[in-house]
């Protein structure tokens, strides 16, 4: 149920009585109004701080964040400087602001994995850096049961790729292969009968940490490395499109060339975050967001919590919570925010 409503559950009892020869059972009830949590806004277009993650869940890049039927989940990822490889899994509840900390995958998918969510189940995949990546290995998490599947392994392995879904269908673009290759690629994977198939690839070429996103019947894709020359401003890309799952539409550029951005689409607007501009070293508290109607980029306010690579944030009741990612020092922040549009 989500933080800050009201619903009515209904309590039942049943009593007995015995007389004439016979039993009768007499159902009584009452519906009782509970509420549950309350939403850290108070005011539209704000940071709010929220309390950090408990000290046994480590800092990290490169990892993923979803969420996912009234809950956060954060996972995976890396450390760099301590060339640490992380496989553990999280669950975060917003309404008492408590971690829990949930099964790991058989596969340890490290930095830079993908994850979508369908129906009941999250989806994560490739992946590996620091960890003998870049993988192929796909696997179902259950957060009914605490349990992994694997599913069908991607085409090939990518590390760097970028992963959403409408519902129905997941969708895995661009990335890295085990060659070095950038590539442009698109899959959409169908769990229905656990088959990955190729779309259209992705315009302006294969690209490596890109950010996507899903809205209302199209994939929204763009930014992302193009070369390895990894300090020069012309290695990352500032394009932007849209997919409808026909075509593609050149939509209005970023307002910087970046890359390992981290895209979620809520109410007519996509907010990137966490985005290197341009150099690996430079990163920012400068994050923007698209409006989808004008197809124009405005700023977002200025991250409170200092420059910041791969802050990824995921809406929850109409709230963009998230944290983690990568300092300009080499330091790996362990705190937690929300975001109000």
């Amino acid at each position: 149920m989500p933080c800050g409503t009201t619903r009515c559950y209904e309590v039942r009892a049943t009593v007995s009585s015995t007389g004439c020869g016979g039993t009768v059972s007499l159902l009584t009830s009452n519906r009782v109004p509970v509420a549950r949590g309350t939403s850290p806004c108070t005011t539209p277009n704000t940071w709010v701080s929220l309390p950090a993650p408990p000290a046994t869940m480590q800092g990290r890049n490169n990892q993923v964040t979803i969420a996912h039927d009234g809950f956060i989940y954060v996972g995976f990822g890396d450390r760099i400087s301590s060339s640490s490889c992380l496989n553990d899994w999280w669950r975060w509840d917003p309404c008492s602001g408590t971690w829990t900390q949930l099964a790991s995958p058989p596969v340890t998918f490290g930095g830079k994995p993908f994850i979508f969510a369908i129906g009941p189940y999250i989806y994560v995949g490739g992946g590996g850096i620091l960890c003998g990546g870049p993988l192929n290995s796909f696997y179902r998490y259950d957060p009914a049961t605490n349990t992994w599947t694997d599913r069908a392994n991607l085409p090939v392995p990518l590390h760097g790729a970028v992963g959403a879904s409408d519902g129905t269908y997941g969708y895995v673009a661009c990335g890295q292969t085990s060659g070095g290759a950038y590539t442009n690629t698109l899959y959409r994977y169908d769990p229905s009968t656990d088959t990955w198939t190729s779309l259209s690839t992705v315009p302006g070429g294969g690209r490596y940490m890109p950010f996507m996103a899903y809205y209302q019947g199209k994939l929204y894709i763009g930014g992302g490395a193009i070369s390895s020359s990894v300090c020069d401003q012309n290695s990352y890309a500032q394009d932007f499109y849209a997919y409808d799952m026909t075509s593609w539409t050149t939509l209005a550029n970023h307002p910087n060339t970046n890359w390992e951005g981290w895209a979620v689409a809520y109410n007519g607007k996509v907010y990137v975050t966490g985005e290197h501009t341009p150099c690996c070293c430079d990163c920012t508290d400068q994050f923007y967001y698209y409006n989808i109607a004008s197809n124009t980029w405005s700023p977002m306010p200025v991250f409170p919590g200092g420059n910041r690579n791969n802050l990824q944030l995921a809406e929850l009741n109409g709230v963009l919570y998230g944290g983690w990612g990568q300092n300009c020092s080499g330091g790996f922040p362990r705190d937690w925010w929300a975001f109000c549009p």
